[in-house]
């Protein structure tokens, strides 16, 4: 028993280092400028995508694309558009209030 309680406790000290990313298939930002660029048709887009981490045992990449108007009837003009990914599932949960969405609506960028 008190073995396993060592264990137990060496386990909660032990910190494994980021996971290199290898076992995760990211969409990338070539491909999510692509996405964006052919749906939505913007007037300037960026995107990012960082490096994988880990999170309680699961593996992940965040990436991001942000765009700024379009030529499609359906976007306003000067319209911000905040798409957030996580191993390519979108992260829908909140959309559009998370900190980096109101920070870039928050911005005049037209100045």
């Amino acid at each position: 028993e008190k073995q396993i309680l060592r264990l137990h406790n060496l386990m909660h000290q032990v910190r494994f280092g980021d996971p290199d990313g290898k076992c995760l298939s990211p969409a990338g930002e070539y491909n999510l400028r692509l996405g964006v660029m052919k749906e939505l048709n913007p007037d300037m887009v960026a995107t990012f995508q960082g490096d994988a981490k880990a999170l309680e045992g699961n593996a992940f990449i965040v990436e991001a694309a942000v765009s700024i108007g379009g030529k499609d009837n359906t976007v306003e003009q000067n319209q911000l558009n905040v798409f957030r990914f996580a191993n390519r599932i979108p992260l829908l949960f909140e959309q559009g209030n998370d900190v980096i969405t109101r920070t870039a609506q928050a911005m005049k960028w037209n100045k």
